[in-house]
């Protein structure tokens, strides 16, 4: 139970962090404006929480430092790389989200240049994937003595149209990366509201337990750590695979729980012939109290779920420049938000349960239909709406996952391009007509120059003939040296 909830909670936060790369792949470049304003309209912290801050950092090669670090401080504000020793590339986070105190902390940070961030990020790279970190030190955490343990987790943004098949040309795509920071305990208590009932556990970084690897423990008193000699037959330990890193959960009866076996223990022993009956009293109770406790648990975390769904569909709602909706396995829609609405065409009524694959026009690369998308893609084409117009839509769509790694559907963020690509096909007219009025231009300079050529010829010759017959030239061919090296009509220029 423990253990899906928390995986649950986490698949939320990859998903909140899909969308943020989502925002990438729809508009390639982000301006710090749109970051704002999407951010606000998402609100992660709100509809994710124990989400501390979102960031977005960006690959820099060595050679372009200089110039990166001035562009950004005259758009934003003043931002140096750090740490600041010379290296091949940096990767330097210049938007965070909420910007608090703590997140600004963060701008211009270069976390390839830590070895646990490092090996996360690069695992991200690579596999194209949401990699989560290892234990680490949050830079939000400042100076403070004792900071939470804390881990971060990345998705990487790859360059619009890149390949991406391989790791070799996911490393040459690579543009950045989206991150989410937590400090575990926050992370846990807004998962579990600090209350376990009769079951204490701790999270470890990693598979083994250790003080230095303890993430969480929900007791509030106790041993620190979980002896790894320990033979208490009552704990049971779970292995948890997230994002490509492991976790550590080791659970237990709460101590106020068996406290109660303990206390009476020596009046059961003392009852003789009743001790099996009260045994059996005593499970039956236990039981029903596990029970009830459960099912007071259960309706509180299906009631947190209610409101994070709740608050998720008003994310998504808010979002008005952006169509979002989700897909089924089968590729038939399964959300639909009024941006979609407005887009398309289509009610929700009529959307919902129909196949999506209408919306494009024309039967190849349609993303809607066909061979099973594994990766994030970005594909762009012709969409039609309900009432038969057609807009160029860029879409970004990504795959959702359950816990068994099996695919849960879709989710697309659509947006219309329409008047993108009739400026760039405006402009490709324009400079297809300029180029022809270059080459009209220039045989028209060519025909206009052997005009004159062959007229200086023909002055020239009357000039010749006049002082033959000693008469004074009449044309002045001064300016004719000028014309040397004029091509001749039918020479190339």
């Amino acid at each position: 139970m423990i253990q899906t909830v928390i995986e649950q909670r986490l698949r939320g936060h990859i998903n909140v962090l899909r969308g943020v790369v989502g925002l990438f792949d729809a508009a390639g470049d982000v301006p710090s404006a749109e970051w704002d304003r999407y951010l606000r309209a998402v609100h992660p912290e709100m509809s994710a929480p124990g989400l501390q801050g979102v960031g977005f950092s960006v690959r820099v090669p060595h050679s372009e430092r200089s110039a990166f670090e001035r562009r950004i401080q005259d758009q934003r504000w003043p931002l140096a790389i750090w740490p600041a020793e010379e290296r091949d590339e940096f990767h330097a986070v210049v938007y965070v989200h909420p910007v608090t105190h703590e997140n600004l902390r963060a701008l211009g940070y270069d976390m390839f240049t830590e070895p646990v961030r490092r090996e996360a990020m690069v695992r991200a790279r690579d596999q194209g994937a949401p990699a989560l970190s290892s234990q680490v030190r949050l830079v939000q955490e400042g100076s403070q003595e004792s900071p939470q343990p804390g881990f971060l987790l990345f998705l990487p943004v790859y360059a619009v149209g890149q390949p991406t098949d391989s790791v070799a040309e996911r490393r040459a795509a690579l543009k950045g990366f989206v991150s989410g920071a937590f400090r575990a305990r926050d992370l846990m208590d807004s998962i579990f509201g600090g209350q376990h009932w009769d079951i204490d556990f701790e999270i470890y970084d990693g598979v083994v337990p250790s003080a230095t690897g303890l993430l969480y423990r929900g007791a509030p008193e106790g041993p620190a750590v979980v002896d790894t000699a320990s033979t208490d037959v009552l704990s049971q330990r779970t292995s948890l695979e997230i994002a490509g890193h492991r976790w550590l959960l080791v659970a237990r009866p709460a101590s106020s729980f068996l406290s109660f076996a303990d206390r009476y223990q020596h009046w059961l022993i003392a009852g003789g012939g009743i001790t099996v009956n009260l045994l059996l009293g005593v499970g039956l109770w236990a039981s029903a109290s596990v029970r009830r406790r459960a099912l007071v648990m259960a309706e509180g975390m299906s009631k947190a779920v209610r409101v994070s769904e709740a608050q998720t569909q008003l994310m998504v709602d808010s979002i008005t420049d952006h169509a979002i909706f989700r897909l089924d396995p089968e590729r038939n829609v399964a959300s639909w938000n009024p941006s979609a609405e407005r887009m398309l065409g289509y009610t929700e009524a009529e959307a919902i349960s129909r196949p999506a694959a209408r919306f494009w026009v024309g039967l190849d690369n349609n993303p809607y239909a066909g061979e099973s998308i594994v990766d994030r893609q970005v594909r762009e084409g012709w969409h039609a709406r309900n009432d038969g117009h057609r807009f160029w839509g860029a879409a970004a769509i990504a795959p959702l996952q359950q816990a068994t790694r099996e695919s849960s559907g879709y989710v697309v963020i659509l947006r219309d391009d329409t008047s993108r690509r009739q400026a760039i096909e405006a402009l490709a007219e324009t400079s297809a007509a300029l180029e022809q009025r270059t080459i009209e231009l220039g045989r028209f300079n060519r025909l206009a120059s052997g005009r004159e050529l062959r007229m200086i010829e023909l002055k020239r010759m009357v000039n010749e003939r006049s002082t033959l017959l000693g008469m004074e030239a009449p044309f002045d061919l001064s300016f004719a040296d000028d014309f040397a090296n004029v091509p001749r009509p039918g020479e190339s220029l």
